[in-house]
């Protein structure tokens, strides 16, 4: 007979959980949403939680970050603490443990490094972690590769030789990180996305770096506490950037160490010869407001027609379906305006024949830390127009080797494209002197000094 319980919590968490509890009778879901209260979810009633604990249950499961405020609301309801049940409690104790290990000949199973990704995609962060791995593997150990979701970079990782486990709901129970933790020297643990089990592991004599990749917009609703103070005083924390570092300060009092990632050379694949006249612009990630797509198209349409007509606009990048009506408006302009190409997402192999076609990469993202794509540009000496918000612009010199516009202006942004099309040769040097910037700060060969140095200073200490 299945055991009866009763959820508390209907948003986030329990779709994204749902499927661990189909072998148990759900009697109700619990919500103090009080808008919520008296609607079905699933087939089944969403109650006051007064009304709910009177009903016959054998648990009540708690599927929220705000757990412990509700034990303590159950609990002065007088519901015994033993028939409560928190979220990581449940999954250890009573859902079976599954991951994925792929390898193949050339992979080493006698791994001492572990590298946890926030997923497995051919983005920015994925992309560089991999990129560290390949340095400390170079410098004697012995990587494998973790994430909580599949994705096309695992490809690239087993030609590398790393063994790659994939492992869902990583990012919530630290049960599951602790067991990987236990088995390596040495972990790198990537993007704020594991906070909640990183900051629940024991971490005591353990050499573990949190590199943090995001902005302000993060940590949202994210609340220090004195034992997650406790915590990071056993973790080298790092940054991309002032960006990434002041987020994390303003919220945990910690500066994390600076940590720009390092890149290889995009290099030119063939010879583009005389293309046309044509200026490219190419926004390229994933088409979401933060990224600033909507603010891209926009300025487009402002531009002067007779202008805009001697470019191309490239928008290039996944679409994920979280936002339909900024989808809905690209499609709208782009029936408008036949000069912008909506391409989805490209094959991270197949960048090096891509920016063989763009003059110029346009990242308006109203948050960007360090977007590997502005790196990646820059490899190839193409112009970079940024916004204020994004990382790089730290090291752009206005003018002089990229440009620099105010986050969400488009107007700017629309002078901006309209001054590199009347200016195309001396916007192409601006372009070429934005390859300094690259080999100074974020080359391999940088990043490896900058990686060894932090590595080295926390095996000495």
């Amino acid at each position: 007979m299945k055991e009866k319980i009763i959820v508390f919590g209907t948003g986030t968490y329990y779709e994204k959980y749902k499927k661990e509890l189909q072998s148990y009778k759900i009697l109700a879901f619990l919500d103090n949403d009080v808008k919520k209260q008296g609607k079905i979810l699933d087939g089944i009633n969403i109650v006051p939680v007064k009304e709910g604990i009177c009903l016959s249950f054998d648990y009540i499961i708690l599927l929220s970050k705000y757990e412990d405020e509700m034990k303590e609301q159950l609990k002065c309801l007088g519901v015994p603490l033993s028939k409560i049940i928190g979220m990581e409690d449940f999954f250890k104790s009573r859902v079976y443990r599954e991951y994925k290990v792929y390898t193949n000949s050339v992979c080493s199973t006698d791994y001492n490094a572990l590298f946890v990704s926030n997923s497995l995609s051919l983005t920015g962060a994925p992309i560089v972690l991999m990129n560290t791995a390949k340095i400390l593997m170079e410098a004697g150990y012995t990587p494998i590769f973790l994430s909580n979701t599949d994705g096309k970079l695992k490809d690239e990782l087993l030609e590398m030789g790393i063994t790659v486990v994939v492992e869902e709901h990583l990012e919530a129970f630290s049960y599951k990180l602790q067991c990987w933790l236990d088995r390596v020297e040495l972990a790198f643990i990537n993007t704020f996305v594991y906070y909640r089990a990183l900051l629940n592991c024991n971490l005591s004599g353990k050499k573990v770096f949190w590199w943090l990749h995001e902005g302000e917009n993060y940590y949202e609703n994210i609340q220090a506490n004195m034992e997650d103070q406790k915590k990071l005083q056993s973790l080298c924390i790092l940054g991309v950037g002032s960006v990434a570092c002041k987020s994390f300060q303003q919220v945990y009092g910690i500066q994390p160490y600076t940590l720009l990632y390092g890149i290889e050379e995009i290099k030119q694949t063939r010879d583009s010869g005389n293309k046309n006249d044509m200026i490219t612009f190419a926004i390229i990630g994933s088409v979401i407001k933060r990224k600033g797509t909507d603010i891209f198209i926009k300025a487009i349409k402002l531009m002067d027609a007779e202008l805009r007509r001697k470019a191309i606009f490239l928008i290039i990048g996944e679409h994920s379906g979280s936002d339909p009506a900024l989808y809905d408006e690209i499609l709208n302009i782009q029936k408008e305006i036949p000069q912008i190409i909506v391409t989805g997402e490209v094959d991270h192999r197949e960048m090096p024949d891509l920016y063989q076609k763009i003059d110029v990469l346009v990242c308006p993202s109203r948050v960007d830390p360090m977007p590997v794509v502005v790196t990646e540009a820059m490899s190839r000496g193409k112009l970079c127009i940024v916004s204020n918000r994004v990382g790089t612009a730290l090291y752009i010199d206005d003018g002089e080797n990229g440009m620099i516009v105010p986050s969400e202006n488009m107007e700017d942004l629309k002078k901006a494209m309209e001054f590199v099309i009347m200016n195309p040769a001396k916007c192409k040097k601006m372009g070429e002197r934005s390859r300094k910037v690259y080999e100074t700060y974020f080359s391999m060969e940088s990043f490896r000094f900058n990686l060894m140095d932090i590595v080295n200073c926390l095996n000495k200490n």
